[in-house]
């Protein structure tokens, strides 16, 4: 028949459907998936910092003298801090385990509210048009050739809001964290392995969060944990940017107009 779609273009129009279902699951599933690690690992930070011993028994046998150590300094070190820091760290453990022990329907209503209310309007109507549109072209619809132009352009609308976005001051969190060209004046090699950035980034905290630049790493790390946690509860209520890097939504472009352009071909 004349008008109808040529196997690439079906093969395409089932690649659509995958990319429009995974942008799809992805947004369901973000919530669960920041309670499963992001709050946890909060949570480990937390724990850490007030030297709880219940950590010991996620370690191998070899490991827990060692740490254990470093968990009853983190404890001296932690009930010597000020009563309103000391809350400040409680109620953020308190905090994220809330979040992690949430009911099955808190979870279900924060996943619904993130797949329908996160994502930029601009991505939320690329996937309901790829979806209808290729199931349209798997149908023989034959309006789905000119309709499938509306795909890169609801792209290129989405680009166009990238360079009149607020672009924010740098967080708490962030600027606690240093360069790579300022833990260069801490390491006399480059910074080109994970030992070396280790060594660096020990030397950083050792001058930055110790007394003098004079203590050890243990007070130091903990020290840097005491400032990161405070960080992060200032950070809480700072808006969160969208979603989604220039370089990405163009390639995103560039294969939406390729699709356009490929299923204009006839069988």
């Amino acid at each position: 028949m004349e008008g109808r779609f040529s196997k690439k273009a079906r093969i395409l129009a089932i690649l659509q459907l995958i990319l429009a279902f995974l942008f799809l699951t992805l947004w369901f599933l973000n919530p669960y998936l920041q309670g499963l690690y992001s709050h946890r690992n909060e949570i480990f930070l937390a724990k850490t910092t007030l030297g709880d011993l219940e950590l010991l028994s996620h370690l191998p046998d070899d490991q827990r003298e060692e740490a254990k150590t470093k968990l009853l300094f983190y404890q001296e070190r932690f009930s010597a801090l000020p009563e309103a820091k000391k809350e400040l760290i409680e109620a953020y453990l308190t905090q994220h385990q809330r979040e992690v022990s949430k009911p099955f329907k808190a979870k279900l209503r924060d996943s619904l509210d993130n797949l329908f209310f996160g994502p930029p309007l601009m991505l939320q109507l690329w996937v309901l048009a790829a979806i209808v549109l290729s199931i349209g072209l798997l149908k023989e619809a034959p309006w789905v050739r000119s309709a499938a132009f509306f795909l890169p352009l609801l792209i290129f609308l989405l680009l166009l809001q990238f360079p009149f976005r607020e672009k924010l001051p740098p967080s708490h969190t962030e600027k606690l964290y240093p360069t790579e060209e300022r833990l260069k004046n801490f390491s006399g090699e480059l910074l080109n392995n994970k030992e070396s950035f280790e060594r660096a980034f020990e030397a950083y905290l050792i001058e930055n969060h110790t007394r003098d630049g004079n203590g050890t790493l243990e007070e130091a790390t903990f020290n840097f944990n005491v400032a990161l946690i405070t960080a992060k509860r200032a950070d809480q209520n700072r808006p969160i940017p969208k979603e989604g890097s220039p370089l990405f939504m163009l390639l995103f472009f560039g294969w939406n107009l390729f699709f356009a352009f490929q299923i204009q071909e006839k069988k």
